[in-house]
């Protein structure tokens, strides 16, 4: 089949994008290169590999690869291609959405891998099902790596799960979720002097047998490079030490406005949270409830407060302008709640609505957006983390009161004066609370100690249990872990 192909304005995105970062903010960041050349396409249901893929589409990627220049751009049709790439020159690769154009490396092998000297784009697709013994079951990087609107999920590997970097490496409104390694389960970064960026970026769901669940980062920047956080989420990871993050080496990390909250340690490990041996500093950041503790500093290590930084403990010696220590910020599950990636939405009640600080919001490297690209602040100052509370936004009914992994809906008869609740597994409303100090309900605990049962609901992304008071029907209860017992007062 003949087909003329258009250029895609995604070769230029790179080089663009990265111009404008550097002159609005400073943010430190390597300009890749715009890519000037030939559009080359890829069709894996109707292309024949036969020609140089510009007149007719081709079928492979490899295949593509192999006919290209440095410069070209690959643009890659809906569809799932079962291949493992190494790019030996400098392309730019768009598909047809994250979710709709997927590379799948049959966990036979690593699915990409980008040698030193070489500037490769990925735009708009899923890297996935990658396996290696060595580094970077998805992407093992030598090079400059730039990533928009891509999925790093399902890889394994020893080191890097989703992606190992030993150079730049530049990821805007991408995921990265659902990986394993011994170390740095969802992204590892090695080498020297080397700068990464990461805008809008969830890191999910990875889990480390060692070290690092979510990120780790060991690259020696002693004379340069710099590793920058802007409006990330890290959630859900899991390692034996250090379920959200390691900073070690000589790294140098700044991280603002992300939100890092509900990572965990396996079985007699330790430190859910962050752990820091190198450089780091915080600015209008939430670290929240990781299992154990939010942050370890070993004691060589250089850890700073600049401002507005949240801990739902007080391990993070958080003691600069603005800080909350010991304060629950009351964050949602992590969900869609718009935008390309999954966030932790604030409750209305939360206290880091409103008091994160504008003139870090404004500028570079957050840009006056939140991780879903809304505007900040919305209210009279912007918000602390990765999300800015709007209360238009649309989240379903967080209540799960019979335990089916299902939301109950709740509703109150005025003439009755009770609150009933719909069993979703059944359709029934057969949870009724019956006035002060009188609440009947089978199969519930009782966790503010009163003798009555109460509902609860347990957030496996935030590894917290909350309930409602059986006393007022709030709420206002929440378990942070064994042995660890806060109250919420007031309704949230």
């Amino acid at each position: 089949m003949q087909k003329q192909l258009f250029r895609s304005s995604f070769e230029h995105f790179i080089g663009i994008f990265l111009i404008v970062m550097l002159l609005v903010a400073g943010t430190p960041v390597r300009r890749a290169a715009a890519n000037t050349g030939t559009t080359r396409s890829v069709d894996g249901t109707i292309g024949v590999d036969a020609g140089n893929c510009t007149l007719a589409y081709c079928r492979t990627i490899t295949y593509a690869v192999g006919q290209s220049n440095g410069g070209d751009t690959i643009q890659i049709a809906a569809g799932t291609y079962f291949e493992r790439i190494t790019v030996d020159k400098s392309l730019a690769f768009t598909g047809s959405g994250m979710n709709t154009t997927i590379l799948d490396g049959s966990s036979g092998g690593r699915v990409m891998e980008v040698p030193t000297g070489k500037t490769v784009a990925f735009n708009s697709l899923t890297i996935q099902h990658g396996s290696t013994t060595g580094g970077g079951g998805g992407i093992e990087n030598y090079g400059t790596l730039s990533l928009y609107l891509v999925k790093v999920t399902n890889n394994i590997a020893g080191i890097g799960g989703g992606i190992s970097s030993s150079g730049d490496l530049s990821m805007w409104d991408s995921a990265i979720s659902g990986n394993n390694a011994v170390t740095g389960g969802g992204l590892a970064l090695a080498g020297s002097n080397s700068l990464v960026t990461l805008m809008r970026v969830t890191i999910s769901g990875n889990t480390a047998s060692g070290y690092s669940g979510g990120l780790h980062d060991q690259t020696d920047n002693t004379v340069s490079g710099l590793l920058t956080l802007a409006n990330v989420t890290i959630s859900g990871n899991t390692a034996n030490l250090n379920g959200a993050m390691t900073n070690t080496n000589h790294a140098v990390t700044r991280i603002y406005n992300s939100t890092v909250a509900g990572n965990s340690f396996s079985a007699a490990g330790s430190n859910g949270g962050i752990a820091n041996y190198a450089t780091i500093d915080f600015r209008n950041t939430i670290i929240a409830d990781n299992q154990g503790t939010n942050c370890y500093e070993d004691s060589s290590s250089i850890w700073i407060s600049l401002g507005n930084n949240l801990d739902s403990r007080n391990d993070c010696l958080f003691t600069a302008t603005g800080d909350l220590h010991n304060t629950e910020p009351r964050l949602r599950l992590l969900a869609d709640n718009g935008g390309p990636t999954q966030t932790m939405a604030l409750s209305p009640r939360s206290p880091a609505i409103n008091t994160g600080d504008d003139t870090t919001c404004n500028n570079g490297p957050v840009y006056g957006i939140d991780q879903r690209s809304v505007s900040r602040p919305v209210g009279a100052h912007c918000d602390m983390g990765a999300f800015e509370y709007n209360s238009t936004y649309t989240l379903a009914a967080r209540d799960d009161f019979d335990g089916d992994g299902n939301t109950d809906p709740a509703k109150f008869i005025s003439s009755a004066g009770s609150v009933w609740w719909l069993k979703s597994s059944t359709g029934l409303w057969d949870g009724k609370w019956l006035g002060p100090d009188t609440f009947t309900y089978a199969g519930a605990s009782d966790y503010d100690g009163d003798a009555k049962t109460d509902p609860a609901k347990f957030y496996s992304a935030t590894g917290t249990v909350w309930w409602v008071k059986s006393s007022t029907s709030t709420l206002d209860g929440q378990w942070l872990g064994p042995d660890t017992f806060t109250y919420i007062t007031g309704s949230d």
